[in-house]
């Protein structure tokens, strides 16, 4: 009798683990069957092309394609969902309920504004016999500007003393029909911009001379600004940059070519030192010197009238109430031969210590 109480136990337990056993077996099974039905779901919704490339095309377009979409399962799939990677892409599936063998068109439209290399896709979701189908497509494209602007960077460097002025010619290319060039400017404010008259190429490509000048009178010092060609492309207007840099010299040498200030605070009453010499040894006096900022304040020495002056460039009694970016530009002007005059560009950052806060 002991002998069959102390069996019992053993055989709860292997009908435990038997019962286990059988018990992930059927969930395995059914995870197999759903997986097998997926698969197969998969398998019957088909998208007959499922990259697009455009290849090359010119901004600004909007680019269109159909591709045909067919139902192969046995029930009806039905679009719940459609989404994509990107604004600028956009897919539409008509009709939206598709029977059985059965196709249905897929309308793609992708919009490009930019010069770039565009990847995206589009994502459709079907309900196929409640189960989730999921399918995409993907489109390529390499998107270039209509105009393309020769050379891309203006370097300056001519001497006010030896040549009258800066001279920098280049041409701007036309790609399609229908595109212009309205105007051009520069940040330099002494600047001249000339555009010429069109002219053919063989391959249909429009040139369009430009010649950029600078006068000889311009104030000494580091140059940079940007020449902006303003076109209309496809109707729509696009900006087209040409940086400038360099330098324009002359009978003055600056100790700080480019006066960079760092960070300031605002009761920071000590001024920067800027050292001013006539190239040659000439005696000159500074007749003005000023800042476009109108946080800073900027005194000559007045005591020095040899071949070397000092500047002085500190806050000015106005101060900003909030941390402030300084980018801006010195002006010294002098009696050497011709005016002398001198640009020095001015950056860093005025610190306001903040007073709002409250006691805890």
């Amino acid at each position: 009798m002991e002998r069959c109480f102390s069996v019992w136990p053993k055989l709860a337990v292997l009908c435990g683990a038997c019962l286990l056993a059988v018990l992930v077996s059927a969930l395995l099974a059914s995870c197999d069957s759903r997986k097998q039905q997926a698969v197969a779901l998969d398998k019957g919704i088909v998208i007959k092309r499922r990259v697009i490339d455009f290849g090359q095309v010119l901004t600004p377009d909007v680019l269109t394609e159909q591709v045909l979409f067919e139902n192969q399962s046995k029930t009806i799939a039905r679009l719940i969902d459609t989404r994509a990677s990107c604004s600028c892409a956009v897919g539409k599936l008509k009709p939206e309920v598709i029977q059985p063998g059965n196709q249905a068109v897929i309308d793609l439209t992708l919009e490009v504004r930019q010069a770039g290399v565009y990847q995206h896709s589009v994502f459709f979701s079907f309900d196929v016999d409640g189960q989730r189908a999921h399918k995409s497509v993907r489109l390529k494209v390499k998107a270039c500007s209509p105009f393309e602007v020769s050379p891309r960077r203006i370097e300056v460097d001519f001497d006010r003393r030896k040549t009258d002025g800066f001279c920098q010619e280049g041409v701007l290319l036309i790609r399609r029909a229908g595109d212009y060039v309205e105007s051009a400017s520069s940040s330099i404010t002494a600047a001249q911009t000339i555009i010429g008259s069109e002219q053919d190429d063989d391959a249909g490509v429009r040139q369009v001379p430009w010649t950029f000048r600078l006068p000889g009178n311009l104030s000494g010092g580091v140059l940079s600004g940007d020449l902006t060609f303003i076109c209309v492309a496809a109707g729509k207007r696009e900006h087209i940059s040409v940086p400038i840099s360099g330098a324009v010299r002359g009978n003055l040498r600056v100790s700080e070519p480019v006066l960079h200030l760092g960070v300031i605070e605002a009761g920071d009453a000590s001024p920067r030192e800027v050292w001013l010499e006539s190239a040659d040894g000439q005696s000159f006096r500074v007749t003005r010197a000023e800042s476009d900022l109108e946080w800073l304040k900027v005194t000559a020495d007045p005591d020095r009238t040899d071949s070397g002056h000092r500047l002085l460039v500190g806050l000015a009694r106005s101060l900003p109430t909030r941390t402030t970016k300084l980018d801006g530009e010195i002006r010294v002007h002098t009696d050497l031969p011709g005016a002398e005059r001198w640009r020095i560009p001015a950056k860093g950052f005025v610190v306001v210590a903040d007073t709002s806060g409250s006691a805890r």
